[in-house]
């Protein structure tokens, strides 16, 4: 028998998953696809319940006798690794030949999944390829990379950030996921609570920022998103980053002793003087005291959108490249660098880091040093130095 394998977290199952699963079970020719709702995901953050997840999964897919749902993942008590589920299905039946079905976003980041290498003894690999995917992009050895069955099938461009946000925004979610999914997210009010937040955090940042700078940064939170879903990483992090990044651009003096005020926040006078990262610390202390955000994460992403530093995560490679290239940047070579944005994060930095420097020292401008270290680190440890 052939199983294929559609993993997830299924946050919610949208109808992208189930045409992409029945595409590859008829190229492939594979008896049925089992979809395994993820339990604990190490790597991202879940919006709604297990129990929710897996309802909505298993009234998505009754109505084809080729799909089944198991419950391996939602039932175990720790984080879900796909090594060990692989593990723990071949030894309920050992018969079975697996096809574990990834997206090419998922697969650029394979080389960091647990046990990677193991992954290919107890099952092959199958990938759907998005529009733009590069082989250049996976950083796996030739040997492995060669193993994995690449599929151009029928894709929508559909993902379930976009479905929870437009929930959030009170949006029609129609023809995104079938019927009775869409019934059951309104009947449960799933993904509203987060979006009276994201609300909130709307209409104080139009009643502190000036109107372009909040243009901009709805912008950047829309760009964060994007480069979020293309690269494998959480959007609606990346979204919320880039909604704050400069929340502590507040419009004049008197915002800021207003908000100083109303939330005791002392600012040293070191901090004031830092004319380049002032608003970057500011921006940190109002999202930890004013919004409550303690992602550090974010928080990093906030401090950091300006300078760069060393060992930058990717959530805040990504905030920086967004405020870089959102949509209403016109300089010169913005172009190139959306590209490599959308391409290569790390090579995007390089890019970026490397114009800035260039561009503050013609200005004569004062250059701060974590921008230079940014830029070195990135070369020594990503590109060996070059």
């Amino acid at each position: 028998m052939r199983y294929g394998i559609m993993g997830g977290t299924f946050d919610p199952i949208h109808l992208g998953h189930l045409i992409i699963s029945e595409y590859i079970r008829v190229e492939l020719g594979l008896d049925k696809i089992i979809f395994i709702p993820n339990g604990r995901p190490p790597h991202k953050k879940v919006s709604t319940s297990d129990e929710d997840r897996y309802l909505m999964t298993k009234m998505a897919i009754e109505d084809n006798e080729f799909f089944e749902i198991s419950d391996i993942e939602i039932k175990g008590e720790v984080h879900s690794y796909t090594i060990d589920t692989i593990k723990e299905l071949k030894k309920m039946d050992s018969n079975v030949e697996y096809f574990f079905i990834i997206g090419s976003d998922s697969a650029k980041n394979f080389h960091k999944w647990k046990d990677y290498r193991e992954i290919f003894e107890y099952c092959k690999i199958v990938c759907y390829q998005r529009k733009g995917f590069n082989l250049d992009d996976l950083s796996l050895e030739n040997e492995l990379s060669s193993k994995i069955i690449f599929i151009d099938s029928m894709l929508l461009d559909i993902s379930s950030t976009e479905i929870r946000r437009r929930v959030k925004e009170k949006k029609s979610i129609k023809y995104l996921v079938t019927d009775i999914v869409e019934k059951f997210i309104y009947q449960k009010k799933l993904y509203q609570e987060e979006g009276e937040m994201i609300e909130k955090i709307l209409k104080q940042l139009k009643d502190t920022l000036k109107t372009s700078r909040y243009e901009h940064s709805l912008r950047v939170a829309d760009r964060a998103s994007e480069l979020a879903h293309k690269h494998g990483e959480d959007s609606e992090r990346a979204y919320l980053a880039g909604l704050l990044h400069d929340i502590g651009k507040v419009r004049d003096e008197d915002v800021l002793l207003k908000i100083s005020t109303d939330f005791d926040i002392i600012l040293e006078e070191k901090i004031k003087s830092d004319t380049v990262n002032f608003h970057c610390i500011l921006g940190e202390i109002i999202a930890k005291k004013v919004y409550d955000i303690q992602d550090k994460d974010i928080l990093n992403s906030i401090r950091y959108h300006t300078t760069g530093r060393e060992d930058m995560s990717p959530l805040e490679k990504i905030v920086y490249l967004a405020d870089y290239t959102e949509y209403g940047r016109n300089f010169e070579k913005v172009e190139e660098a959306r590209r490599l944005a959308d391409e290569n994060l790390d090579k995007a930095m390089i890019f970026a880091l490397e114009n800035t420097i260039i561009h503050i020292i013609e200005s004569k401008q004062i250059l701060h040093l974590d921008t230079v270290k940014a830029r070195n680190f990135l070369l020594n440890e990503k590109f060996g130095g070059e």
